[in-house]
This record gives C-alpha cells, sequence and structure tokens, in this order.
C-alpha cells in the first residue's frame, strides 16, 4: 500500500466524522485520526487539514503533508505552550494567599485546572448537560454571563458543582434549584472533587478572567478527546495522558527530582516485554514464540480454547506495581495492554465481557501505584476514572470507583525490606483469615459510594492493617510506608508482586548534603553507595516486592550505572541475584528536558546473571523501539564489572583477546587520574611566570614542575607545551608562605578565585573515619590528598590522554605531571606497555 492512503468514515447516526491515516511499519499498523464531532469546537480538524493543502502546495509531496497533517507532536506542544501561559496568568491573579504561601496557590490553581479538564472530558461523553445544550461548560458561562452583574462564577457555580454536584457525600438527587444553576449532572464520587481544606478557605477569589481563558483558550481552541491513544491509535487531539504530561512539567520541583514523563511508546514497549516474560513463567501451555506472537501481534493462531483460557486467567492474575508512579502513565500502559490482549482471547473463548467492566476489574484485580506526592497520585487516579468513564455504556455513568488503596502517597523506600518473611521480621507470620477479610474489605470500599460507608470501611481496613502489622511484628512509624503491610493482599501466603515497571527518579545521595543518603541509610540497602544515585535503591527495592523466584522488574532510568565506579554495587546486586532479561539503551532522546542517557533494563528474580540480549540505539541508527532482532547484541555480566553492549563479533573479539592476554587489572601496575587545580590559572603557569618566580626566591623551582595537558600526549610521545605546575599538597598552607614567599605572592593574588572553588571533593559531608578528614585550604591543589598519589608523578610511568579518537600515549621516567585531562600508569610493569 501507499503512504497516501487516507481513509474517511462516519458512525452510524453520522454525529462524527474520522479522517485516518494508516502507517504501515514496525511491529503492526499505527492509525493516525482526526476526528470531528457535530456541535463541538472543530479548530484542531480544521488547523491540520488546511495544512495538507498549504503544504501540498509549497513541497508537491502529498505523503509528507499527509505525515505533517496527521502529526500530534505539533498539537501537544501548542496545547503545552497555552496551557503554561494561562495557568500562570491564574496563578498572577487568583488571591487569597500570602507571599509565603506559593506552593498551596500552585495546589490550588493545578488542581482547578484538573477539575475543569476532567469536566470537560466528560461532557464530550453527554453526561453533563445544561438546558439541551452537551456543550456544557460555555453553556454554564453564557448562562452566568446573561444573570445580572457584580458576582463570581467560580463562587456561584464551580464550588456547586464540583461540591454539591459530582461528588455529594449522600449521593443525594439535585434540587430543582440546584439544577437550574447547574444543569444535569450526574454524582461521580472519587477523590478528585471531595472538599479539601484549601477549597474550605475564606478569602479565595478565582477572577472571572482566569476562567473564561481556560474556556477560550484551551477548550476552545484545541480538540479534546475522551480516548487515551496507544502507540498503534493516535489521534490528533488532546487525549487523557495530557494530564500527566502537565503534570510532570508545571508541579514545582517534579524536574528537580529527578522525575521525566516516559513516552507512550517506550511505556508500550517495556509493558509488553514485562508481560511476555511473566507468561513465559507461568504454565500457559505455550511456548515463547507464540507468546511474544501473542503479546506483539495480537496473534492468537494457534491458541486452542483451552489454552486461551489459561493465559487469559494467568493475565486476570498478574498483579503489577510502579513504585514511582507520577502521573500513572505505566498503570494506563499496562491497563491498555491488559485489554487489548484479554479481547483478543475473548475471540477465542467467547467469553466476552463489557469494557467498563474489564477495565474496573483490571483496576481492582491487577494495578498498584505508590508515589511520593501526593498530587501525583491524584493525577494517576484521574486518568483511571477517565479511563474508565469513557468505555461506560449508558446515558448516567456509574458513581467512580474509590482509588484509595490502590494508588497510595508513600515513600517507597523508606519502609522495611518487603521481602523480609515474618521470620525475619520477627512476628507470627499473615493470618489468611485477615489477609482474605482486607481483601473483600478493600473490594467493597472501591465500589461504596456513600459517605458514611466509605468511612465504615476506611476504619475496619485501617483496623485489620493494624492486626496485621502487629502479627508481622513490624513495629516502624505508621507514616512510613510498609510495603507487607499496605499490600497485604499481594504478599500475603509468601507472594509479592509479578511485575514492578517504573521509571524512577534519578537524584544523586550526596544531593542537599546528602539529605537521601542519610535518610535511607538505615534500611538496609546493599545498593547504597555515598556517590550513587536513588534509582539504584529502587531498583533493589522493586526486586524485593517482587516474587522471589519469577517476578518480572522492567524499568527506564539513567545508564550511568553500566560503568561508573557507584554503580558497582548494583552490577554485583544484579549479576549474583537475578537473571537480566535484555537491556536498551536509548541515550538521551527519549526525555527531552533529561541530561543524562537512559535505558530500559528487565531482569527476571532469582538466579544468577548469564548473557543476554543488549542493543545501543546510538549505534544502530533505527527508530523502532524495539529495533529488529538482528541489530541486537548482548552484555557478559562479570561480578561487578562495567557492562558494554556488545555485538556478537566484537564479543568475539573480546573473548579472544581475554584468551590470548592477560587484563589490565592483573599486571603489577597502579593506575591514577591527572591533577585536578581547582584553578587553573593559578596553579598552572608558563615559563616566563617560572624564572619569574624562581628568580625572586630559588626555592621555588622545588615545587615547580613540568606539566603536561591531554592535548599534549600524542601519539607514542608528548610534546611539552612549556606549562608548570605548582605543587601546593595537602596541609602545606601554613608553611607556604614563610618557605616559599614569592609562590606565596603569586597565589595571593588568585585568593577570591581560589576561595569561591568551594569545598573540594574529599571535604564534602564527610564523617569522622574518612580517609581524608578536614578541608583544603584555598592555598592547595583541589586534589587528592595522599603523598604518595603526587609521589607516583616522579616514578616511571605512562600518560595516556582522556578523550581522543585514536591511541594517545607517552613514556616518561623523569619528574613531571598531567592536568585532569589525562591519566598516568605507575608500577613494576609498566615498561611492559610501552
Amino acid at each position: 500500500m501507499g503512504d497516501d492512503l487516507l481513509l474517511v468514515f462516519t458512525n452510524t447516526s453520522a454525529s462524527q466524522l474520522h479522517f485516518i491515516l494508516p502507517k504501515f511499519e514496525g511491529t503492526r499498523p499505527t492509525l493516525r485520526r482526526m476526528v470531528v464531532e457535530r456541535d463541538l469546537p472543530q479548530r484542531t480538524a480544521v488547523e491540520r487539514v488546511a495544512t495538507i493543502f498549504w503544504k501540498h502546495r509549497d513541497i508537491g509531496i502529498i505523503s509528507r503533508a499527509l505525515n505533517e497533517a496527521f502529526d500530534v507532536e505539533p498539537v501537544t506542544k501548542d496545547f503545552f505552550a497555552e496551557y503554561k501561559r494561562i495557568f500562570e496568568n491564574a496563578m498572577g491573579t487568583v488571591t487569597g494567599f500570602g507571599e509565603e504561601e506559593a506552593e498551596s496557590k500552585r495546589v490550588f490553581v493545578q488542581t482547578l485546572f484538573n477539575r475543569l479538564m476532567f469536566v470537560y472530558f466528560l461532557s464530550r461523553k453527554g453526561w453533563l448537560r445544561f438546558g439541551n445544550n452537551a456543550d456544557y461548560l460555555n453553556a454554564l458561562w453564557e448562562d452566568y454571563g446573561s444573570g445580572p452583574g457584580d458576582k463570581n462564577f467560580y463562587k456561584s457555580r464551580l464550588e456547586l458543582l464540583f461540591f454539591e454536584g459530582l461528588n455529594n457525600p449522600n449521593s443525594r438527587d439535585l434540587t430543582e434549584g440546584l439544577r437550574t444553576v447547574i444543569g444535569d449532572v450526574p454524582f461521580l464520587n472519587g477523590g478528585l472533587f471531595e472538599e479539601t481544606e484549601l477549597d474550605k478557605r475564606n478569602g479565595i477569589v478565582v477572577p472571572d478572567e482566569a476562567i473564561r481563558q481556560v474556556l477560550t483558550g484551551l477548550f476552545g481552541r484545541f480538540n479534546f478527546t475522551v480516548m487515551e491513544s496507544t502507540p498503534f491509535d493516535i489521534e490528533v487531539a488532546v487525549d487523557p495522558e495530557m494530564l500527566g504530561k502537565v503534570f510532570e512539567e508545571l508541579v514545582t520541583g517534579r524536574h528537580d527530582s529527578g522525575a521525566y514523563y516516559t513516552p507512550r511508546p517506550v511505556v508500550s514497549f517495556m509493558c509488553r516485554e514485562a508481560l511476555k516474560g511473566y507468561l513465559e513463567g507461568q504454565d500457559t501451555g505455550l511456548e515463547s514464540e507464540a507468546i511474544a506472537r501473542f503479546v506483539d501481534h495480537h496473534d492468537t493462531g494457534g491458541i486452542g480454547v483451552a489454552q486461551a483460557r489459561r493465559v487469559a486467567e494467568a493475565l486476570s492474575e498478574v498483579t503489577v506495581v510502579d513504585p514511582a508512579c507520577g502521573s500513572g502513565a505505566y498503570l494506563l500502559g499496562m491497563m491498555q495492554e491488559l485489554i487489548e490482549l484479554q479481547v483478543r482471547l475473548f475471540n477465542v473463548t467467547q467469553d466476552a465481557k463489557k469494557l467498563y467492566d474489564l477495565k474496573l476489574e483490571i483496576i481492582q484485580r491487577n494495578l498498584y501505584g505508590v508515589d511520593i506526592e501526593d498530587f501525583a497520585v491524584n493525577i494517576a487516579m484521574l486518568r483511571l476514572w477517565l479511563s474508565l468513564a469513557i468505555d461506560y455504556e449508558g446515558a448516567t455513568p456509574e458513581p467512580l470507583p474509590n482509588l484509595d488503596f490502590k494508588v497510595v502517597c508513600g515513600d517507597s523506600l523508606l519502609g522495611l525490606d518487603p521481602s523480609s518473611g515474618a521470620e525475619v521480621q520477627g512476628g507470627l507470620g499473615y493470618s489468611q483469615d485477615k489477609v482474605q477479610l482486607l481483601g473483600r474489605l478493600k473490594g467493597e470500599f472501591l465500589r461504596a459510594s456513600s459517605g458514611a460507608d466509605k468511612d465504615r470501611l476506611r476504619t475496619e481496613i485501617a483496623s485489620v492493617n493494624a492486626e496485621i502489622r502487629d502479627s508481622l511484628g513490624a513495629a516502624t512509624d505508621e507514616d512510613v510506608l510498609n510495603w507487607r503491610v499496605e499490600f497485604a493482599e499481594v504478599f500475603g501466603g509468601g507472594r509479592g508482586f509479578d511485575i514492578a515497571i517504573a521509571n524512577p527518579p534519578y537524584v544523586q545521595l550526596e544531593k542537599d548534603n546528602g539529605r537521601l543518603r542519610s535518610l535511607y541509610k538505615d534500611c538496609g540497602y546493599v545498593t547504597l553507595t555515598p556517590r550513587g544515585d536513588v534509582y539504584q535503591l529502587f531498583y533493589e527495592r522493586g526486586c524485593q516486592m517482587l516474587r522471589p523466584d519469577r517476578g518480572i522488574l522492567a524499568y527506564i532510568t539513567s545508564n550511568s550505572w553500566l560503568k561508573a565506579e557507584y554503580g558497582k554495587s548494583l552490577r554485583r546486586y544484579f549479576a549474583e541475584k537475578h537473571s537480566p532479561l535484555l537491556l536498551l539503551e536509548l541515550g538521551k532522546d527519549v526525555f527531552e528536558s533529561a541530561i543524562v542517557d537512559s535505558g530500559v533494563l528487565m531482569l527476571r528474580t532469582g538466579g544468577a546473571a548469564q548473557p543476554f540480549p543488549a542493543v545501543d540505539m546510538d549505534r544502530v541508527k533505527s527508530e523502532e523501539v524495539p529495533p529488529p532482532a538482528e541489530l541486537w547484541g548482548q552484555v557478559r555480566p562479570r561480578g561487578d564489572s562495567p557492562w558494554s553492549v556488545m555485538s556478537l563479533t566484537e564479543q568475539s573479539v573480546l573473548d579472544k583477546m581475554r584468551a590470548k592476554g592477560t587484563p589490565l587489572k592483573d599486571w603489577d601496575v597502579n593506575i591514577s587520574y591527572g591533577i585536578k587545580t581547582g584553578y587553573n590559572k593559578a596553579f598552572i603557569i608558563d615559563g616566563k611566570t617560572k624564572d619569574a618566580l624562581v628568580a625572586a626566591d630559588p626555592k621555588s623551582s622545588e615545587i615547580i614542575k613540568p606539566v603536561l595537558r591531554g592535548r599534549d600526549i600524542r601519539r607514542y610521545q608528548a610534546r611539552w607545551a612549556g606549562l608548570w605546575l605548582i605543587i601546593a599538597r595537602f596541609g602545606s598552607h601554613s608553611t607556604l608562605p614563610d618557605d616559599f614567599p614569592a609562590v606565596y605572592q603569586h597565589l595571593l593574588q588568585h585568593e577570591e578565585k581560589l576561595r569561591a572553588r568551594g569545598q573540594c571533593r574529599y571535604s564534602r559531608s564527610r564523617s569522622k573515619d574518612a580517609d581524608y578528614p578536614g578541608q583544603h585550604h584555598w592555598l592547595e591543589l583541589d586534589n587528592n590528598p595522599r603523598d604518595s598519589y603526587l609521589d607516583a608523578f616522579a616514578k616511571e610511568k605512562l600518560f595516556w590522554m582522556e578523550m581522543t579518537g585514536y591511541a594517545r600515549f607517552a613514556y616518561s621516567d623523569s619528574e613531571e605531571y598531567c592536568n585532569n585531562k589525562a591519566y598516568l600508569i605507575t608500577g613494576h610493569s609498566v615498561k611492559r606497555l610501552v
């Protein structure tokens, strides 16, 4: 088929017009669509369709014009820009908060925007009407504007809509008087419209202009859809995923905490791979190839009715957790994959269910999430509610489920090790009766609608949790998330989750004077290292909360741990305790605002690491995720050694080198880095300055030595540029003025800049038993203070340049130094390297 195939469909009532542009690439076709609905805003569709005419007239290539018109990315970026502008304007005009309450104000405004967007999404289903008008919010605004002046839309309409209509505690019917003010509104339940302390606060004023800009600048300008797009069915419109993206972009500090929104194709890939790994560990009667065809391509060929029912049962029982769920991307992604797979199996077994019932069952039985930010939890719940609402068939929706015990606010890392059994915790173990009771109570709570029932069930659940906590001997602060108590229905019977899938935050443990390292240092993590990152702990915690024998972990994180020194403990942890299944290195292109390379790792708990498939996307020049099988190489874990992605050819060459040669680590040599001055202009001087210092004080020559820069090291030899280094050792600041007065006067000229270096790497928050107590003085090199380190430069040595496109090595047997753009090797075996 050609790339310029454009399909046009309508529904039976002719109320919708679908323009569909198929794309025949990758594992299965992708449908890109625009939907025009009668009596609803059509600006986005009109603008994008007009793009086809103008682009084709300019470039004369219809396929390119079509692709650009059906590209959702420009719509997304325009929406982000407009949303941010309107949001910041609202932040500037909403009043009633003190100068020190900026965060409370942001939470209030963001909650208001979320509620308005949720209402607008639901109005697209036709469930909210004002009079006979389905364009609910605009109709409400017009009716408000036609009344007497001197009033406020938020106070007179929206507060009644939110707290009396959409979420009244007793599910009572609206009075006729209230109906004339807010129209026909169903009771929705759910925490989004529960009145908070901020909502009850007096003195907050939301100007009408702030609301008007939302209605005209967002809802009136962009086409919204209640359908969550998938990587294979993309609507050119604003869908509920936008709520998650907006949250990650605009909530204060989210990127500062190392959290980024994962693109939909990556989420889908990780969910599919995790489900394949899970099904391969179940008794389904299917081989790995058949499972892959089914999950990746929805191919049920060769799957009989009995096998289909076994697969469906396995999928209905899978427990999936995201311990850093953010706005719910992986919860929604996994639900989409589970729905599509179950629907395909129902076609085989003829055991069909309504989509609404299937989604509700998946939420109740399969999905769990935790995030440290309460606002993230609210967004995740909101997206799950929207996903449910769009598939309800009927004029009036069912009350939304209560998700308080499905998506939980807490610190995933701070509690006890979930893999520790009752015998380790010193308790009596789980009471299966209590676990079953807890599961039943949580199921009732999820579907409860009256305020009285919800309050009663919360109390009963808290009481059972307390009994389980006591039986496990879990004597921890009740405010700390205890996985085995909070999710006892999963851990009861010694199970644990089947799948842990996440995009954990990337935050150095040393940030903010080591606050996170101090917070988690007593939690027993074997992967915690002084200069490590919090995502290492998420890896370990993820493995702890999984089934010990066949749990599947799928994370996307920074890939620095693959080679960095601080990643040794994590590499050893994986190599010795678990079985990595695949590694997909993605580079920097996945997260636009991130500054680190990222990668996807999937593993199975238990066992020991064996060579496994891996691919570096920067090397294969493929845009497919995942790339074709022939482009994959492998990783061979070896203890805590760095992991490298190599093709099979490269791996073969390396094996031959290892077989015939001796690894450098086994030679009698020491490897060191070059001198770090902290301020080169003070410590690295030219020949003229060196001569002047020696003329002023001949003793200066004792601490002024030749220095090489990385660029001075060529192939086979060094080309010294006539530069010199002042060797101001650690601890010499007290004697330097008297012993070397000329050098002291030289450094004194740079005092301000030298003091501005701050503390050196060997003085930051060091403990009492540190190797290098104290702090470098501003007169001293910002370098390793051990005398043996500097003494190495006087020995026989081999220099090499830090970063180079070809080999650059230089031998030296005299006292000369190099800066931190080079390294050196010393020892008895140096000459063997020359």
